[in-house]
């Protein structure tokens, strides 16, 4: 995907200093998928938490859920996923079911990203009402500039897509034109713990 912010959404300040540290072998050494997932959550859960109330889902969720009461979703059986499966496939839920989706390093290791994005949209909640708004749909995910990108020998193997933020927000926007990016973020190696990740909030009308 792109590499430049489109005119339609405001453009980000440039990352200061150059500070592109890249996240492959010397950082995932001896840490397993599930436990960077539980370091993912525990980095962003402070600032995203508060659009995560009522009932919601948790997809990817490995060994950490943003909130423990989320239905979490997993490909693994050994976790804290209630629901073993492909995060992709959401059949078996109705339209319009819930408050919230979180997601944290999943997105990028799906091939079809347009089909999921449509699935996960179809099953929260929209409420088409000024006094209730819809639901919102939480992405945390790596950040091309910080990580491997794929094609690189020590790319994580799990990665199927590169994607910036205002990549998937632009298929967001395509897909459900009504609906509302409330929040985005990029956190880069900026303080002695650095994240190498981007967060976007969007709300369904």
């Amino acid at each position: 995907m792109g590499g430049k912010d489109p005119m339609i959404i405001p453009k980000l300040p440039e990352m200061v200093g150059g500070l592109t540290r890249k996240y492959g072998e010397e950082k995932d050494k001896g840490r397993t998928q599930h436990t960077k997932h539980r370091y993912e959550v525990d980095a962003c859960q402070e600032r995203l938490v508060k659009w995560c109330q009522g009932c919601g889902l948790d997809l990817g969720c490995g060994a950490q859920k943003i909130r423990p009461e989320a239905i979490g979703i997993d490909d693994s059986c050994a976790l804290v996923a209630q629901i073993t499966g492909d995060i992709s496939d959401l059949s078996m839920f109705r339209s319009n079911s819930f408050d919230y989706i979180f997601s944290s390093h999943a997105l990028e290791d799906i091939g079809n990203t347009l089909g999921t994005l449509k699935e996960w949209l179809r099953v929260i909640k929209n409420y088409r009402n000024p006094e209730k708004p819809g639901g919102f749909l939480v992405l945390y995910c790596p950040d091309p500039q910080y990580y491997y990108n794929i094609g690189h020998p020590k790319v994580n193997t799990r990665h199927k897509h590169d994607y910036y933020w205002w990549d998937v927000a632009k298929i967001i926007n395509e897909i459900n034109p009504e609906s509302e990016l409330t929040h985005y973020a990029r956190h880069g190696p900026v303080y002695e713990v650095g994240e190498w990740s981007w967060e976007i909030v969007v709300q369904k009308h």
